[in-house]
């Protein structure tokens, strides 16, 4: 063997002695082939943070996808109706010109200025909200007294007029449920919103054209799904008559030089003078939505530790796809996001209609609990939004054409 090799080799052996005495791991260890065991359990900490995966596939389709295990819920339900990752978005059929239809409207309203009440509540919803079911409209726009027929006829002719449009999903994930219709803004009706609420930004994502995708190149459905979980709970908040204010929106600075959106920022009332702030994160499981649910429980955390106390939220309220994702998600919160109040809540809690108590606890020693907030359930008597919005409005004062000082 050449000198100058030979030197290097005997070089190489000395510094694979060094790092494996530096590492305390024996020659008989070496031997025996517990190296790769013992320097995996130095990098990798016992307590390391993992997701629970699914170890059943509740659907018996030949098309599942392969990985469907990592999103599935723990305890391996089928997805909830707004959590299948695989869903893709699907215009349901028209067989009139969405464009002229909603120009021709817009032009007989704006000529005779005549836009109805239930026009300008669902315009204004939909350019706040981005999609809604028909559940969603009928509780926000029509009052309790209004009949299934009227609010589907209603709808039936804004889709005829082109102002929304309608859509549902496909999956390979196969569901004997019934899909309900998803609803939302043509350009034609965000151009009227426009006229309606002059101050309000609609996104282009907010604005829907009937397109037949070519198949496999249809967007997925998790924005939209994202979006109408969150009406449910806005919707639920409504019914109690609690939300002053709702926004997607806000947007806060960060000492890191970031700017840290919530999903929803809300403003409750509990009684007059007494607002309690709220910020709704909604998590689904999607490609990475772990680490990304990581990185985003330690921006709250940055925002808990550098805002004031006055735009501080009383509450995080967590909106996961099932009850059994609770614990992998507390235990990221405690972990990433320790300054945060938080109460957890699903997409059954929202949706079911039987039971006023939405919201959960989790402590490691009781697990997962249903919970209230005592001023989010029916039997609250504190001031309403409604009582605190008509406290603005003094008819006879606004009737007046009163003098004034300059």
């Amino acid at each position: 063997m050449d000198m100058s090799l030979s030197r290097r080799y005997h070089k190489y052996q000395r510094l694979v002695v060094l790092k494996m005495a530096a590492q305390d791991l024996s020659i008989q260890n070496f031997v025996a082939g517990d190296v790769e065991e013992q320097a995996q359990s130095q990098a990798v900490p016992r307590n390391k943070i993992s997701p629970t995966y699914a170890t059943t596939v509740p659907y018996k389709s030949p098309s599942l996808p392969r990985d469907i295990l990592q999103y599935l819920p723990p305890n391996g339900n089928p997805f909830s109706l707004f959590g299948d990752p695989y869903a893709l978005l699907y215009f349901l059929p028209v067989e009139y010109n969405v464009i002229r239809n909603s120009q021709y409207w817009l032009r007989g309203k704006e000529d005779d200025n005549n836009f109805t009440n239930h026009e300008i509540a669902l315009l204004t919803f939909l350019a706040q909200h981005r999609v809604a079911t028909r559940s969603q409209i009928q509780r926000a726009v029509f009052s309790s007294n209004d009949s299934d027929t009227k609010i589907k006829e209603f709808l039936r002719k804004c889709l005829r007029h082109g102002i929304i449009v309608a859509f549902k999903w496909v999956s390979p994930c196969e569901s004997e449920k019934r899909l309900p219709h998803l609803y939302g803004l043509s350009p034609g009706g965000a151009k009227a919103a426009k006229i309606i609420l002059p101050r309000t930004f609609i996104p282009r994502s907010f604005q829907f054209l009937p397109i037949d995708f070519v198949p496999g190149n249809a967007p997925s459905m998790t924005e939209y799904f994202t979006t109408a979980i969150a009406n449910e709970f806005y919707c639920k908040l409504r019914e109690l008559d609690r939300v002053v204010e709702w926004s997607s929106q806000e947007k806060y600075a960060l000492p890191n030089g970031r700017d840290f959106r919530p999903h929803y920022s809300i403003k409750t009332i509990k009684d007059a003078q007494d607002f309690k702030y709220l910020w709704l994160e909604v998590i689904r499981p999607v490609k990475n939505w772990y680490s990304d649910c990581i990185e985003r429980f330690q921006q709250i955390q940055l925002a808990f530790t550098s805002l004031s106390p006055d735009v501080r939220p009383e509450l995080v309220i967590l909106l996961v796809d099932d009850v059994s994702r609770i614990p992998d998600i507390a235990e990221l919160a405690e972990h990433y996001m320790p300054d945060g109040k938080i109460r957890y809540t699903t997409d059954e809690r929202l949706i079911q209609k039987k039971d006023s108590a939405i919201f959960y606890t989790y402590f490691e020693a009781s697990g997962v609990k249903l919970t209230n907030i005592k001023f989010l359930t029916p039997e609250w008597n504190g001031m309403s939004a409604s009582e605190y919005h008509k406290s603005f409005y003094n008819e006879d004062l606004l009737m007046d054409d009163a003098d004034y000082d300059y």
